[in-house]
């Protein structure tokens, strides 16, 4: 066995190596295959209500928002039209 000094990458491998030797066992988890799969009476059925009260407001602020994107878009799309136009005009002279 070869000792090397404290500090260097040698001596810090050993040290992981040896750390990793002192683990205990690994946890024993049972195979899948053997596992039963759930009776009649283990499934549970669950309802899911969503809120009435606000869907409303939501459908407006949706609509708020889509229709700013669209303002967005459009002002956007001019932008960019102005700019190409700038550039044509610089490139001819």
């Amino acid at each position: 066995m070869r000792c090397y000094p404290k500090g260097t990458a040698q001596s810090d491998l050993r040290t992981r190596e040896a750390a990793g030797k002192q683990r205990g066992p690994l946890p024993h988890y049972p195979p899948t295959h053997m596992q039963q799969p759930p009776q009649q009476s283990d499934r549970v059925m669950r309802t899911v209500f969503l809120p009435a009260a606000n869907t409303e407001s939501l459908i407006l602020k949706i609509e708020s928002l889509q229709a700013q994107l669209n303002e967005q878009r459009k002002f956007s799309n001019e932008r960019i039209a102005a700019l190409l136009e700038v550039r044509r005009c610089r490139l001819k002279l």
